[in-house]
């Protein structure tokens, strides 16, 4: 269930890329890559991906209503797209840590079993 949650996910950031301009886009990333280095220090910074979304996404998003129930369900879809987009860019992240961590490795330093 939770894996058909994050394909939906991807597929709805995926969506949502395609709509922005190549400017947008960049900006996006970079601040998505911004937000997962800050993200990273959640142990001192009590900021972990998902506050730092709901902190930022609102005010990504022009709402432009009257009506505060669509105002609402906009700024929470805004949330739920970004948050989607920073926690890939944080996962990439970690993953090119792990990765140059292995490349580091010398093979003298690594115990046979």
């Amino acid at each position: 269930m939770e894996m058909l949650g994050r394909l939906e996910q991807s597929a709805c950031v995926a969506q949502v890329e395609a709509m922005l301009g190549s400017l947008e886009l960049a900006i996006v990333h970079w601040l998505a890559d911004l937000l997962a280095v800050v993200a990273e220090s959640q142990q001192e910074n009590h900021m972990g991906v998902d506050q730092l979304a709901i902190i930022i996404a609102p005010n990504l998003v022009r709402i432009e209503t009257e009506n505060p129930m669509v105002a609402v369900t906009v700024s929470k879809a805004s949330v739920q797209v970004f948050r989607a987009v920073v926690r890939t860019r944080f996962q990439r992240r970690q993953r090119g840590a792990d990765d140059e961590l292995k490349e580091n490795v010398e093979p003298s330093t690594v115990a046979l079993e």
